[in-house]
């Protein structure tokens, strides 16, 4: 008789420990206040928001895959990362996008090689061995960063589709909801029930820098380049942003007053400047139907 074939025994570390979303904010908060000696400065000041489209415009045209910390921890939130090896990929995508934008050997790239290595780092310490982390490995790793395109999104009985305008949850303020227009509706493959967003933010006056003599209409918003996936439970209801020559015409039908905002302004995160907007279709992404 043939000898009895090996017992095979699974190595530990081929599974992953779970995955905890409290851990990767931790992180990412780390990496988000970590200040270099002796100058004090922090080493992720220019990973810790996308730049801003209007001030580098043709970083969107170099950078296919744009991510920064707060985006990934938006991911994080919507359930889209949702796997170590995912979260380590979108991670070293912040390097990868500095290589692919900047001078290799400049500080910008030295930086965000650094900023990667301290994310293994702490998760190595908090017991998240390092692993397969390239985009490949990443999404056959975790379904969970799968997103498939849907019609629409339904939460609370109300149905979101693409163009529409609406509410979600403000952690930081939940009596003031971010005001949003729906740039994407998906199902996650990793549960079919699970309803994502991506939606672009409005702000108020009041969540910008402005001059004391700045005036603005009551109900006004100011358009800003920033999106983020979030799950459909985050959704609280329906709203409408109106161009101020359409505001001036009329409202839309069955939207209350208070959930009628205008907007003729940009705002830029970066520079922290205002202008006016001269063509509302052009700040629409492709795709993004104008609203009625």
């Amino acid at each position: 008789m043939p000898p009895p074939a090996p017992r095979v025994v699974p190595s530990a570390a081929a599974t992953p420990p779970p995955f905890q979303p409290e851990l990767a904010h931790a992180v990412l908060r780390q990496l988000a206040t970590y200040v270099v000696k002796p100058t004090n400065r922090l080493l992720a000041a220019l990973f810790t928001a996308l730049p801003s489209r209007d001030d580098y415009p043709d970083y969107y045209d170099r950078v296919p895959t744009p991510m920064a910390l707060d985006t990934l921890g938006d991911r994080v939130r919507a359930g889209v990362t949702a796997s170590w090896p995912a979260f380590r990929a979108d991670l070293e995508q912040i390097a990868h996008n500095a290589r692919i934008y900047n001078t290799v050997g400049s500080r910008v790239v030295k930086d965000a090689d650094k900023l990667v290595a301290l994310g293994k780092a702490w998760l190595a310490d908090a017991g998240v061995p390092d692993g397969p982390s390239t985009p490949a490995a990443a999404a056959a790793a975790a379904d969970g960063a799968q997103l498939i395109p849907v019609d629409a999104v339904d939460h609370d009985g109300v149905t979101y589709r693409v163009g529409d305008y609406g509410y979600v949850a403000n952690a930081h303020d939940p009596a003031q909801p971010l005001i949003t227009q729906i740039l994407g509706t998906f199902r996650n493959a990793a549960s079919p029930a699970d309803r994502v967003v991506l939606a672009g933010w409005f702000l108020r006056p009041s969540q910008t820098m402005q001059r004391p003599t700045a005036k603005f209409m009551p109900n006004e918003v100011l358009k800003v380049n920033r999106q983020a996936h979030y799950r459909a439970a985050d959704l609280r209801g329906r709203c409408a942003v109106l161009y101020v020559k359409d505001y001036i015409r009329g409202r839309p039908r069955g939207v209350p007053e208070r959930d009628v905002y205008v907007c003729e302004q940009r705002y830029s995160l970066t520079s922290r400047a205002s202008s006016k907007i001269k063509h509302w279709t052009s700040t629409l992404p492709d795709g993004v139907r104008h609203p009625d």
